[in-house]
């Protein structure tokens, strides 16, 4: 799916079990190669699947690796949330033109690093109303 992309990080054996199901899942973290240095995109992928052994329907989910989508609660400034934030691991770099959401980058982006990093800044109280990984998609 990711032509010419180097693995950097891989984790397997990863369980995630809800009342209904129990899915399997393994991540990756691939850095993709443009024709310049400055083209390099870190992208998580996920394979799950409700098999332990991932023969059966696997269904694969791709996503930037390094940065999410903030939801800032109403009234609530950018600077609120720096300063909660450890500078040394995580900058709100930008935000979503088209629908306003900060772009947080991360600097842990392994797979288990970046599930980390979500559950401690939505644990943010009253600043974050919601956090999102940023969909991407493979050009072939």
């Amino acid at each position: 799916k990711i032509p010419h992309g180097i693995v950097v990080y891989f984790e397997n054996n990863q369980t995630i079990t809800n009342k209904e199901s129990t899915i399997h899942q393994r991540s990756w973290i691939i850095e993709s190669s443009g024709s310049f240095r400055s083209e390099r995109l870190f992208v998580l992928a996920l394979e799950k699947s409700i098999s332990p052994k991932f023969d059966d329907e696997n269904k694969y989910f791709f996503y930037r690796a390094s940065e999410v989508y903030l939801f800032p609660s109403q009234g609530v400034q950018k600077k609120d949330i720096e300063d909660q934030l450890d500078s040394e691991q995580y900058k709100i770099i930008g935000q979503n033109s088209q629908t306003g959401q900060w772009i947080l980058q991360i600097k842990d982006f392994s797979p288990s690093g970046m599930s980390d990093s979500i559950n401690k800044i939505s644990d943010l109280p009253g600043l974050i109303s919601n956090i999102q990984l940023i969909p991407w998609s493979p050009s072939i």
